[in-house]
């Protein structure tokens, strides 16, 4: 495997050549366990200087900050995250009547929120809102319709915090509703 690394502020980047030739540039981030996919940034070498982390680009043979303490800010960078698979894990016919998000989303960010049924393929667009800067609960009304299991993608630009996901549970019938 072809790769360099470095890391900086608690963050560990490394950018690595997949076996189809494409290179991809992944952070770790110490503070939240997670590995992030950055984008197809092939960095011949990495340098630390202070709380800057700098590379060379392969493909234009610049020096880039990777924190981007440099140059001009990005503007908001769109995004996307999938949930794994929600049960139910409750048996007597119960279903999720709908989801509750705790978020933070700056001013100006976008979300949209879509749900999948039992692994299909296919997303439902459930909701889609705008930033106002604070805190707050957000009730995500997920259909009714009875499955297996599901799960949430998230789609979005700026700045978002998930804090929590709360199923509400409600009681079904007896009926059997395959």
């Amino acid at each position: 495997c072809n790769a360099s690394a470095g890391a900086v502020d608690g963050r560990y980047y490394i950018s690595m050549q997949a076996d189809d030739g494409a290179y991809h540039m992944f952070v770790y981030d110490l503070t939240k366990n997670l590995w992030h996919r950055e984008d197809c940034t092939h960095a011949l070498a990495f340098a630390r200087m202070d709380h800057e982390l700098y590379y060379i680009d392969a493909d234009t043979n610049a020096i880039m900050a990777a924190n981007g303490l440099l140059g001009t800010q990005e503007k908001a960078v769109a995004w996307s995250a999938v949930s794994g698979c929600i049960g139910y894990d409750h048996p007597d016919n119960k279903y999720v009547a709908r989801v509750n998000l705790r978020m933070l989303m700056e001013e100006g960010a976008t979300l949209r929120v879509s749900v999948q049924y039992d692994s299909y393929g296919e997303w439902a667009d459930q909701v889609c809102m705008e930033g106002v800067g604070r805190t707050r609960s957000v009730t995500v009304p997920v259909l009714t319709r009875r499955c297996d299991h599901f799960r949430l993608r998230f789609d979005g630009t700026g700045v978002c915090r998930l804090f929590s996901i709360a199923k509400i549970i409600e009681y079904g019938s007896d009926e059997n509703h395959d």
